[in-house]
């Protein structure tokens, strides 16, 4: 099953690249300059969108907690309970083998629902951030065009990149503040590296 999801996922990513290509083959879209002030302004730039990542982030932690925490709240209730029993030695002891059994099999089953309902909560806190991510976007807050000169665009080409955007800046958001604090990681790496390099050049230069 996992090999044909796999094969399946192969397939259509294939697919969605060729009609890229002849997309892109059709309509001659030049490319982008970026802004020469792109990579100074990056730090402000992910502290803003870190600070909104948060907003949402907490947004759907209210939402989720009305709609799905008192049922999450009764499976720990029924799993804390029936595993008090087993632990007790004395209640124990008073069970017969086939009732100690049932026991088990339903705090087993119970464990399973229970991490069902996480992974679901889980799953929807994904949808619920990129649509709150997609949102944010629409209304103008946006990766790709605080980067890259875009202010020249017309026609199709800016509607492409109009959407590009929303939709990447969407899913970055999605990602909750966890992917900008990764993102401010790999850019702070890099600058320091290339500080680095620059400082031992010079170095190496005056020798």
């Amino acid at each position: 099953m996992e090999n044909i999801k796999s094969t399946g996922f192969k397939v259509t990513g294939i697919i969605l690249i060729c009609i890229i290509l002849v997309i892109s083959w059709f309509l001659g879209i030049g490319t982008l300059s970026f802004k020469p002030d792109a990579l100074t302004n990056l730090p402000s730039l992910f502290g803003y969108f870190l600070l909104i990542s948060i907003f949402v982030e907490r947004a759907i932690e209210v939402f989720l907690s009305a709609w799905r925490s008192s049922e999450a709240d009764s499976l720990d209730r029924q799993i804390a309970r029936e595993k008090g029993i087993l632990d007790d030695k004395d209640e124990v002891q008073k069970l017969t083998p086939e009732k100690l059994t049932e026991l088990k099999d339903q705090i087993g089953n119970m464990v399973d629902k229970r991490t069902r309902y996480r992974a679901k909560s889980r799953s929807m806190a994904q949808w619920m951030g990129l649509v709150f991510g997609g949102v944010v976007s629409m209304i103008g807050v946006r990766l790709l065009g605080n980067l890259v000169e875009a202010e020249s665009l017309a026609g199709i080409q800016k509607n492409m990149f109009i959407i590009v955007d929303v939709l990447i800046t969407g899913i970055v958001l999605a990602g909750g503040s966890d992917a900008f604090n990764r993102i401010m990681k790999v850019y702070n790496s890099i600058m320091d590296t290339t500080a680095y390099r620059a400082t031992a050049k010079k170095l190496t230069d005056k020798h």
